[in-house]
């Protein structure tokens, strides 16, 4: 099950026809400002099942991985070996990734991409490459964020008399995490979790004051399972939302970090950065000290070329932190949580932005 309680399974020739109706409803949504309309609205949802029914019962290295929520498929991705010139042994790509467009934003397309390229990883493919369209800044994002970086091959496919640009984008699957297992700064040591954690973290998870601006406070086995989710992604990303200690004074003090946001939201897919401390350590300036600190292995090591942050828009005390970084707030990027309930005081969120540029800028002038 992915995050957004959506199942993923392999796909079987019997499953030809829904993804075919997936694929054609992908294209239509996603390539709208990218290709002929004559193009899109031609797509045979026929011709396509044909298609996928032919590749997956082919004996080859050939996979489909399908999403699906309360029965009904909303999206697949599928991974193949097509080798090109240049490429090193034991590459793959990943051949198709689409969605139906109202599981846009919802987390489905980063579960589908992470189980594919995982398969890929287990079977002993070392590489894995895809094409995209060079216009098509979305999905540029979307792979960029999980790691993907453009490899320098082009081509042009022609459609409809219409030349459509597309550029590479390659992955390192073979010793492709290389994790940051901790940050120091002047006072803080940002380090991975150890089992010693999970006692006080679930205590400031159920303290009110810690949580004033959440919807609720955590359980013991949901903030456990959290922490379990924060070592996941350091396993698959090399990064992720660091413990904080305070050495010599606090063993544990919360965390801060960086994470893909749950949200489909319009500013996703992104990479947000976030804090949540124990009471007794707030107003020391931790949160900020060691927000600096990922902020720049962020856009150094990591490559970023944008991290944001989001909270409830009465959250005064966190938007003073993301101020302090230099993060940038427009009114235009508000937007309502659409896991919260509407109605209720904290759907209202806000957006800040630091770009990799401000963030050199801000930086130098913070170091003066």
């Amino acid at each position: 099950m992915t995050d957004a309680g959506t199942s993923l399974r392999q796909a079987t020739p019997e499953d030809a026809c829904a993804i075919a109706e997936v694929h054609v409803d992908g294209w239509r949504w996603a390539y709208r400002k990218h290709m002929p309309a004559s193009l899109l609205d031609g797509l045979s949802v026929e011709r396509r099942a044909t298609m996928w029914r032919d590749w997956l019962a082919a004996p080859t290295e050939t996979r489909g991985w399908l999403a699906e929520r309360e029965g009904r498929l909303v999206g697949f991705c599928a991974t193949g070996v097509r080798p090109e010139p240049g490429d090193p042994p034991l590459t793959a790509q990943l051949t198709a990734l689409y969605l139906r467009q109202d599981a846009a934003g919802t987390g489905v397309g980063r579960e589908l991409l992470r189980h594919a390229t995982q398969d890929l990883r287990q079977r002993g493919f070392r590489a894995a490459v895809l094409w995209v369209l060079a216009s098509n800044a979305r999905a540029r994002r979307f792979y960029e964020t999980a790691g993907w970086r453009p490899d320098g091959a082009t081509k042009v496919v022609r459609r409809e008399d219409v030349d459509l640009h597309e550029v590479r984008y390659a992955c390192v699957l073979e010793s492709s995490v290389i994790p940051v297992p901790e940050l120091r700064s002047e006072r803080l040591l940002l380090r991975q979790w150890r089992e010693e954690d999970l006692e006080p973290f679930a205590a400031l998870n159920a303290d009110p004051r810690v949580m004033e601006f959440f919807v609720s406070m955590l359980s013991r086995a949901q903030s456990d399972a959290m922490v379990e989710r924060i070592r996941r992604q350091f396993v698959e990303r090399g990064f992720g939302l660091w413990a904080v200690e305070v050495p010599g004074l606090a063993p544990f003090a919360g965390y801060v970090g960086l994470k893909y946001p749950h949200v489909p939201a319009p500013f996703a897919p992104a990479v947000e950065i976030g804090w949540r401390l124990a009471y007794e350590h707030w107003g020391r300036g931790y949160a900020t000290e060691a927000a600096r600190a990922v902020l720049a292995v962020g856009f150094t090591r990591l490559g970023l070329d944008e991290i944001v942050s989001i909270t409830t828009t009465t959250n005064l005390r966190s938007r003073q932190v993301m101020a302090k970084l230099g993060m940038q707030y427009a009114p235009a990027d508000d937007f309502d949580h659409p896991n919260i309930a509407e109605g209720h005081p904290f759907r209202p969120h806000v957006l800040y932005r630091l770009s990799r540029a401000d963030w050199a800028t801000h930086a130098a002038g913070a170091g003066r």
